[in-house]
């Protein structure tokens, strides 16, 4: 999902920031505890599960990203708005079909900017 200098980045901010103390709790039969997802266990969760912690990395670097239901609920929008590049900046892009497309599509267009590109 992530590309370029996004990507790069990220795997550094996670290594260092979120890893050490991401904790994960959890209980199977009679058994409970936590256990630390490092980054390759990361990449195969569920996007549902990955989509906090991607905002958390653009929102620091001063990027926003928020996805939206459209006023009539027929379908998605993403706005990001780019704080990081110094231009105070915003994007918008209509017309998606379901959440996860527009997230995926949001995060793309996230990269770019992150990169210099958008």
């Amino acid at each position: 999902m992530l590309k370029g200098k996004a990507l790069q980045d990220f795997e550094q901010w996670y290594n260092f920031k979120i890893e050490p103390k991401t904790e994960m709790e959890f209980y199977a039969g009679d058994s409970s505890g936590y256990m630390t997802i490092d980054l390759e266990q990361f990449w195969k969760l569920p996007q549902t599960m990955q989509q906090g912690v991607l905002l958390q990395f653009f929102r620091e670097r001063g990027i926003e990203i928020q996805v939206i239901m459209t006023t009539f609920k027929t379908d998605f929008k993403y706005v990001i708005y780019d704080w990081h590049s110094g231009l105070g900046k915003e994007i918008t892009v209509f017309d998606f079909k379901d959440y996860s497309t527009t997230f995926t599509h949001a995060i793309d267009k996230a990269c770019e900017v992150y990169g210099g590109e958008g």
